[in-house]
């Protein structure tokens, strides 16, 4: 029994962490879409875990990347937007029932109250950011050094620098 509630405790606080930085999946990510030799539209989104900060952050270092891949040095923001998106939930509910029997002679009567109540959020905020890019291949203001970005992004947030 001690095994299985260490276990579940476990499991409970690994999904209690903000999205990874990764590409597109069930609990957010990052893509880059290349809308033309050298322009991009980035798009982050992260779990309610994920801080609106990150979000744009990780949407800068895709960018960067993007820029980098394409044989381009450094990237312009030419537009974006960024908030949270508040979704709904239907969590699992507990019902809790407690009571009394009383006994007299052969006759028993019952007296039972149940409780029911949700075990989580009935809705939670999500962060997005979106950015479209512009990419060059001088530096020039305001236009961003994708490498110097990517490199101060990744180890603000503890990833590998390359």
């Amino acid at each position: 029994m001690k095994t299985f509630l260490a276990l579940a405790a476990l499991l409970t606080l690994s999904g209690c962490l903000a999205t990874p930085y990764q590409s597109s999946g069930m609990s957010g990510g990052v893509t880059a879409s290349r809308i033309a030799a050298d322009r991009f539209i980035i798009r982050s989104a992260g779990n309610g875990f994920t801080s609106l900060q990150q979000t744009r952050d990780f949407a800068v270092l895709r960018a960067a990347e993007a820029t980098l891949a394409a044989g381009y040095t450094h990237f312009t923001v030419t537009g974006g937007a960024s908030g949270m998106q508040t979704e709904k939930l239907n969590p699992p509910v507990m019902t809790t029932t407690s009571g009394t029997i009383h006994t007299t002679g052969g006759l028993s009567t019952v007296n039972a109250q149940s409780i029911t109540q949700p075990l989580g959020p009935s809705q939670v905020s999500k962060p997005t950011a979106e950015i479209a890019i512009h990419c060059h291949r001088q530096p020039g203001a305001p236009a961003i050094d994708a490498a110097l970005a990517a490199r101060q992004i990744r180890t603000r947030y503890g990833l590998p620098v390359y």
